[in-house]
């Protein structure tokens, strides 16, 4: 089966140009709508700390335990920021994507699109469905659930576990579209889409407008040849009617 699916580096170089400007539109409407002190300081403190074992300054057992706090307190004050990321990515995935008929700014670049992987018309919740893993909305919303519902030791005991399954997802999906004939990630199959080269797509358009061209002149000279030979047989006629009258 000839794979419909385009080269998969145009695919992986669209979707880190679309992270990038979801992450810059998030990082800007951080800095506008919250108060990100206590969200950078966190930060500071976890950058130090990584340079420390790095330097090998400090153990690794009480490394661990000090990174699993800091990152802990860092998710708890960056859950606006959190938010944020998550509205932002279903605007720029779900919304406009909808609207721009399944292009966004990297696809655009790259020149792909987003269409139904069974000609039926695709809708926003398509769209959701389909940016819920591969853009991370879905692990974002359970970081935020299980930061507000678990203490502290529970939630750096399943965290860690937590993002482990959405990175085998992810490493999954990405199998698939490497592997599958028609290029679909699990990301695809939840939401009923592919993804296509825009020049393939008006390669086809251009060949099935061929034959209808070719068929319209078939008609055309069809009906040429039917009015020359009415035309003849009237004049036959009429030679005939002619030649009786004398």
């Amino acid at each position: 089966m000839k794979r419909e699916k385009p080269y998969i580096y145009k695919r992986v170089i669209a979707f880190i140009i679309d992270t990038l400007i979801v992450t810059v539109l998030s990082g800007l409407l951080t800095i506008v709508f919250t108060n990100s002190d206590k969200y950078n300081e966190d930060n500071k403190k976890l950058l130090e700390l990584t340079e420390k074992i790095v330097s090998e300054k400090q153990d690794q057992d009480k490394y661990m335990k000090e990174f699993n706090e800091l990152n802990y307190d860092l998710t708890k004050d960056s859950i606006e920021v959190t938010i944020i990321t998550i509205g932002v990515s279903i605007v720029y995935y779900s919304i406009m994507c909808y609207f721009c008929n399944g292009i966004t700014l990297g696809k655009y670049i790259l020149k792909l699109k987003i269409t139904s992987a069974n000609d039926k018309e695709l809708n926003i919740f398509n769209y959701f469905l389909r940016s819920l893993i591969v853009n991370s909305i879905l692990s974002n919303i359970v970081i935020i659930i299980l930061i507000n519902t678990l203490s502290k030791e529970s939630y750096i005991n399943i965290s860690g576990r937590v993002g482990n399954v959405f990175t085998i997802l992810m490493v999954v999906s990405f199998i698939m579209m490497m592997y599958r004939d028609d290029g679909r990630g699990l990301h695809d199959l939840m939401g009923n889409t592919k993804v296509i080269n825009i020049k393939d797509l008006e390669e086809k358009e251009e060949v099935k407008e061929e034959p209808k061209e070719i068929e319209e002149a078939t008609i055309v000279e069809e009906k040429k040849q039917t009015k020359k030979k009415g035309e003849v047989k009237n004049e036959r006629v009429n030679r005939t009617r002619n030649s009786k009258k004398k």
